[in-house]
């Protein structure tokens, strides 16, 4: 379907009989809607395909329903699911992912340019090893946009939102659970070792 044959929120409005505030309530799931109105604005929603230009949305907002991830180490295990487990949670939450990779320390300008562009709603910063100079910059760059940033498998010194795995007391809880059932000597094989 071209952009000039998309179906609009007024059209919706109409075949539902409802204002094109009432759609809005709906698609954004307000709970200030009467059930069986939100039945009948769903029901056209989901006969004609509609679905809202997420672009418009954050021109009108000023910050769109996309969370920026930016990532590096993604042949990784451990980035890997991370990413899957986002991307899980933030369609449950009605948002959608902008995923940028590094696989520089150079890329993350762009990267970061490209995520303000796209006016985010915040960003998942998955950081693979120490926080150098360089991200500390951008995060700074985010922060002074008003653009929250969570960081991801590292942390600041500077107050600051970070998801961190608790390595050392995940590695306790395997050597026990090996030496409960009667293993003594246990080995252990890991990727690249970073400076913590």
């Amino acid at each position: 379907m071209s952009t000039a044959d998309r179906i609009t929120i007024r059209e919706i409005a109409q075949q539902a009989g409802v204002s094109t505030q009432t759609v809005s309530r709906v698609i954004n799931q307000r709970p200030d809607v009467a059930q069986d109105t939100r039945q009948r604005v769903q029901a056209v929603i989901d006969a004609t395909g509609y679905f809202p230009n997420r672009l418009a949305q954050g021109l009108t907002r000023g910050r769109t329903r996309t969370i920026g991830v930016i990532i590096s180490g993604l042949p990784l295990y451990g980035p890997s699911y991370t990413l899957a487990g986002l991307d899980k949670q933030a369609q449950a939450l009605g948002f959608d992912l902008a995923i940028t990779l590094i696989h520089q320390e150079k890329d993350i300008p762009s990267a970061v340019r490209q995520l303000r562009a796209q006016n985010v709603a915040g960003v998942l910063w998955s950081v693979n090893g120490p926080a150098g100079k360089q991200v500390d910059e951008m995060v700074d760059s985010l922060c002074s946009n008003k653009i929250p940033v969570v960081l991801l498998s590292t942390s600041q010194k500077r107050p600051l939102t970070s998801v961190i795995v608790d390595n050392f007391s995940g590695s306790r809880l395997a050597v026990e659970h090996l030496q409960s059932e009667g293993c003594r000597q246990i080995g252990v094989i890991t990727g690249r070792m970073s400076e913590r």
